[in-house]
């Protein structure tokens, strides 16, 4: 047994040239910056995680957790890193901090305020003591040499003991030179500038201090020639500031002669300014001059500066890397009104590779500015005052024309005739018109650089190509369309797709929050996405090529006239869409129709455009008065900056200044002004600054793994994963390539609380009738090994706190060339969410607890289940609640999408433990199988009891009353509630691990053996081998046949039990150990016996789940809690005996 991958917090980063070294776990990887990738993993600690990392002049890497020490030579060559000469050893005490001096030494401050030193071999030469024997968080020792360092000790009491370590009596304690006080809780980071003079600390008071030591009176001459001990013998210590821009604890610090930075618990990075400390000020300010959002919820470990560059180590397991000057990067705004207050302006859009503002009055003048010196300095009047009333101004994706209707109902296409890497100044020119013989154009949208839609009056649509004609442009017809009736009947956002034949797709967004789809052959909408947005409607929509760097899209001259792009299948296409209501959909176009990919919600609500840069997709909204950036993939803010708000039209675009920099240009209308904000950033703040992905940001309570056909080589499993910070992550584990062990492949957004349990099923469309038989009678997750290539489809349900179940679809593009699982190739869609209502779920005898939550669940097909595509799909799932109650939903869905029926997610029965509420407990875990033809499910509670429930009939009238027809057929007003049929008390305390094994009785007489493996808070392990047989009442009923159970089989609670192989258990328990048990049954003497067979020790600290997976060479067990590890079990080992 040993760790295979394992994904931790990032505790510690460390910047070395052009990699990042991350401690996460017991190991150390080096990632590439400018490629971004992980080049080099290894393992480092043998049982700690990795605390710190230091690195000396020659490459040589010393790596500190727990009371392990690691040194090794790293070399970077190009795109290979060696990672040679490991030598690893173990101090006395835990290490608190530790460093490299001269000459190859270390030293180590160890939790009772002990400084060790050590050659790089391990050995020990040096031990000094300091008197005051406290317990420290932290620590940092100043100075290079073995006989002269300075210790900074960091105590749990919130002081700082400053002492000195010399070559003086080495064996005598030392006392204390000064004692920091003004903490008022442990002090978890120190750090010390010799140049400033300034010492650094953070705290759980959510504080950051500064202290300075004043300089020595020595005389000029002679303050070479003392020691650092001998320096900080005299003068005095004082804090200068403190500051609390942090709204928790903060972790750690970094401090430079200008700068510091401190993270925290709140997911926040602070860079403050030094300020120069002079005479005896006490209370000087240290400005807060930035602050970065980088995860929602979880903290940030670690922080490292070096070359302008920040690197950060997060609690999910994310390495980032950030820009000194994307943290630092101011705007220049300057505003300019043409006319005063007599004419104010109205509308803008950019222009022109310079992005050159042209204003819209309310006179009716189209203004354009020419750029000189970086700012506006002349106004040219371009075009004849017509243009007034309600009049549009739109400027098509490559910034080359300008749209603009008129009062008349016209529709004028207009150019910049400048030249744009001149200075001089042109006039805009008429390229074409068209007149549409209405009043006004309610709304106008470039969908690529020669097409445009306009919606008129009761939302006709009409679709418009600026065709080349003898020497010149018009505006032709290509199709026209109507709007669905609605209050407002207009588009606010739209986008096209070329697609088989002209005009391909056309997609709308309106002001309900609805998408619509319009091909060629019909005026109505082919396919309509109702209600994904908020009230505001949808603000913006991008159809995003995966192949190009930048907003691109291929004209409608070059796909239908050119023949060069209109393809029946676009696979580097996305579709994006967002809207006021701050959420952000994925969308992949797959014959004809948008399927649903998946959701994210954004840290502000006024979503308002899309950018691309370098292959990021990029947000753009308000936040306040504020505009903001937010990145896709890295889930954060990327930039915010003051933009004063208020704005009545705006337009925005990016300008590439080289590799390195980035203009942002915000154009508005404000108060009638014409106000520009400009911002110089590096390309790197607004590109990809994920050199790793995390997982989750807090505990992960539960996992569910589905085994990939074999025929994907590479991909072993589908790992669902539901955690603390609300999310539930679909994950790809594989062997082999280049890619990583373990990869997210998307994030389930939407509970309002934990997300407690989670259950994966293959969509009963993707199963063969033999398969799906299976699956009905074992509920095993592996038997996908002997499904066909065509399995991509799965139902995941996830549930948790507020009583919340969601139903989400999972689908994998079914390409032949595939053998990897990819981010492209995934789609995530949320079916169905329920809340349990006492008014509609429940019956009055059976009251909801507002606190109920979902502690885990199980989702399976009934038992009679016709197969057929035709007939929809009906799903049965069973959750234990911890009002002490056993739940059946019912889920379906309709076959056919056209025919309006929404999928629907609903109660079927209910089991009660006791008849009297008193007595009825926490159910914590819930399991399924067939025995006897029967559907039989157990269930544990909180004092010890395990019990088994027949529920054959429920499930059965389940599948033969719930047609996918909604909530009609599913609702039943009386529910008859179920007992269990048997019930045993295993353990002293809650049973929090359970699973179980049918076997075969002695003769094909026998009726089935079920053995029952259950592990409880008490430590103990226990095996039952349950005899179930069919009364006569049509139930079932159990019988113990044999039992056994070890009362110390773990230090602490077991949080984890599975069968592997046909003769083997795999149990986890909080201490953190992994244990292989074979278990052996005497039907002589019908005894019962398990012993251990191997055991390993597992990184992850409070483990709450486990699941296995069946690979070619052995089982993977894949262990979680804060953090995920996966436990390789080799086939030999399955073969050993005890």
């Amino acid at each position: 047994m040993e760790s295979w991958f394992s994904v931790l917090d990032a505790a510690a980063v460390k910047l070395a040239g052009q990699v990042v070294i991350a401690g996460i776990g017991r190991s150390v990887q080096v990632h590439s910056i400018q490629e971004k990738k992980l080049l080099r993993k290894r393992e480092v600690l043998c049982r700690h995680k990795v605390r710190d990392i230091s690195l000396n002049k020659e490459n040589t890497v010393l790596v500190y957790g727990g009371k392990e020490l690691t040194v090794f030579q790293f070399k970077s060559d190009g795109g290979d890193v060696d990672i040679t000469d490991v030598r690893m050893w173990k101090a006395n005490d835990w290490i608190v901090y530790s460093k490299w001096l001269e000459c190859g030494e270390i030293a180590t401050l160890s939790a009772h305020n002990v400084v060790n030193v050590w050659n790089s071999y391990g050995a020990e030469k040096l031990e000094v003591k300091c008197l005051e024997q406290s317990i420290l968080y932290s620590g940092y020792l100043a100075g290079d040499r073995s006989d002269d360092l300075i210790c900074f000790a960091g105590t749990v009491y919130g002081q700082i003991v400053v002492w000195s370590v010399n070559s003086k009596n080495p064996c005598e304690p030392r006392e204390a030179l000064f004692h920091l006080r003004g903490h008022k809780g442990a002090v978890f980071s120190i750090r010390y500038d010799p140049i400033s003079s300034l010492i650094c600390s953070t705290s759980d008071d959510r504080s950051v201090r500064w202290w300075h030591k004043s300089a020595p009176t020595f005389e000029e001459t002679d303050v070479v020639q003392k020691s650092l001990c001998e320096s900080w013998s005299v003068g005095h210590v004082r804090q200068v500031s403190v500051a609390y821009g942090h709204l928790s604890r903060v972790w750690r610090c970094f401090i430079g002669p200008s700068l510091t930075f401190t993270v925290g618990e709140d997911s926040q990075l602070c860079v403050w300014k030094n300020v120069a400390v002079e005479g005896g000020l006490t209370d000087v300010e240290f400005p807060l001059i930035a602050r970065k959002q980088i995860l929602r919820g979880g903290s940030i470990w670690d922080v490292d500066f070096h070359d302008d560059q920040v690197a950060l180590g997060l609690e999910d397991g994310g390495v980032r890397l950030w820009p000194l000057n994307s943290l630092l990067s101011q705007a220049s705004m300057s505003s300019y009104s043409p006319f005063g207050s007599d004419d104010p302006s109205r509308r803008v859009c950019l222009i022109g590779k310079r992005l050159k503002p042209i204003v819209l009055t309310k006179s009716g003048s189209v203004l354009i500015t020419r750029e000189c010196n970086n700012y506006i300095s002349e106004w040219k009047h371009a075009c004849e005052k017509r243009y007034l009333g309600l009049c549009l101004l739109e400027s098509n994706l490559s910034k080359e024309l300008v749209a603009i209707t008129s009062s008349d109902g016209s529709l004028d296409i207009l150019s910049d005739t400048e030249d744009s890497f001149s200075e001089k100044s042109g006039d805009l020119k008429y390229i074409a018109s068209v007149k549409l013989n209405v009043d006004y154009i309610l709304s106008l949208h470039w969908l690529a650089d020669d097409l445009i839609l306009t919606c008129r009056s009761k939302g006709q649509l009409q679709l418009w190509h600026l065709a080349e004609g003898d020497g010149s442009k018009a505006l032709r017809e290509v199709a026209t369309w109507t709007l669905p009736h609605a209050k407002q009947c207009w588009t606010t956002a739209a986008a096209w797709i070329p697609y088989k034949e002209p005009p391909g797709l056309v997609i709308c967004g309106n002001r309900s929050g609805d998408l619509l789809v319009y091909s060629k052959d019909n005026s109505n909408p082919i396919e309509i996405k109702r209600h994904l947005h908020g009230q505001m409607g949808v603000t913006s929509l991008l159809v995003f090529w995966t192949n190009h760097d930048r907003h691109w899209m291929p004209t409608y001259h070059e796909t239908y006239v050119q023949k060069q792009s209109a393809d029946g299948h676009l696979p580097d296409v996305e579709v994006y869409s967002t809207g006021r209501d701050g959420i952000v959909n994925t969308f992949v176009p797959w014959k004809g129709a948008l399927k649903f990919k998946g959701t994210d919600k954004l840290g502000f609500e006024w979503a308002a455009r899309f950018l691309v840069l370098n292959k990021n997709v990029l947000v753009f909204g308000f936040k306040g008065a504020c505009a903001v950036i937010w990145g896709i993939r890295e889930r954060c803010v990327l930039l915010e900056k003051n933009c004063g708000g208020g704005h009545r039209s705006w337009d925005i675009d990016l300008i590439s200044h080289g590799e390195e920099t980035t203009s942002l240009l915000l154009a508005m209308i404000k108060n009638g002004e014409l106000v520009t904000v400009d911002w110089k950033v590096s390309s790197g703040t607004l590109g990809d600054s994920v050199l790793q992905d995390g997982l989750h940001s807090r505990e992960i309570n539960s996992v569910s793994c589905f085994t990939w056909p074999e025929s994907h080589s590479r991909v072993v499993a589908i790992a669902i994963t539901g955690s603390e910070d609300t999310t539930a992550k679909v994950s790809r584990v594989s062997y082999g390539g280049d890619e990583s062990p373990f990869s997210v492949l998307s994030t389930l957004h939407g509970h309002l609380s934990s997300v407690r349990a989670v259950s994966i099923l293959p969509l009963v469309s993707s199963l063969s009738q033999n398969v799906h038989d299976s699956y009905c009678q074992t509920h095993s997750t592996d038997v996908a090994a002997n499904t066909e290539e065509s399995i991509f489809e799965f139902l995941i349900f996830t549930a948790g706190g507020r009583a919340q179940l969601k139903a989400w679809k999972l689908s994998f593009d079914q390409t032949e060339s595939s053998s990897s699982t990819s981010h492209e190739q995934c789609r995530v869609e949320e079916k169905f969410s329920l809340m349990l209502d006492n008014k509609k779920q429940d019956t009055k005898n059976y009251e909801n607890n507002l606190e109920t939550r979902f502690m885990d669940i199980q989702s399976f097909y009934p038992r009679e289940m016709n197969l057929e595509k035709s007939c929809g799909v009906c799903v049965a799932v069973v959750a234990a609640c911890s009002d002490g109650l056993l739940r059946i939903f019912g889920y379906t869905e309709s076959p056919d999408k056209a025919d309006g029926k929404q999928p629907y997610l609903g109660l079927w029965s209910l089991g009660i433990p006791h008849p009297q509420a008193s007595k009825r407990h926490c159910l914590f875990k819930v399991l399924l199988t067939r025995a006897c033809g029967r559907t039989i499910v157990m269930t544990t509670d909180c004092i010890g009891y395990y019990h088994l429930w027949d529920v054959t009939a429920e499930v059965d009238s389940l599948s033969v009353n719930c047609d996918p027809l909604g909530k009609k057929s599913i609702h039943v007003e009386e529910r008859k509630p179920i007992f269990p049929f048997f019930s045993k008390l295993s353990h002293q305390f809650s049973i929090n691990a359970i699973d179980w094994k049918q076997l075969s009785g002695e003769s094909k007489e026998d009726p089935p053996w079920v053995l029952i493996a259950s592990g409880g808070e008490d430590g103990a392990i226990s095996l039952d081998l349950l005899e179930v047989s069919e009364a006569v009442s049509g139930r079932c009923e159990g019988a113990v046949r044999a039992s056994w159970k070890l009362e110390r089989a773990a230090a602490t609670q077991i949080a984890g039990v599975k069968f592997v192989g046909n003769n083997h258990l795999v149990t986890v328990s909080k201490c953190q150990e992994v244990v292989l048990w074979r278990w052996c049954y005497n039907g002589g003497n019908s005894s019962l016996h398990a012993s251990r067979v191997h055991s390993c020790y597992s990184t992850i600290p409070d483990i709450e789940d486990i699941d296995v997976i069946n690979a070619k060479d052995g089982v993977l067990v894949v262990v979680c809690g804060c953090g995920l590890e996966i436990v390789r079990i080799d086939a030999d080992e399955l073969m050993q005996q005890a």
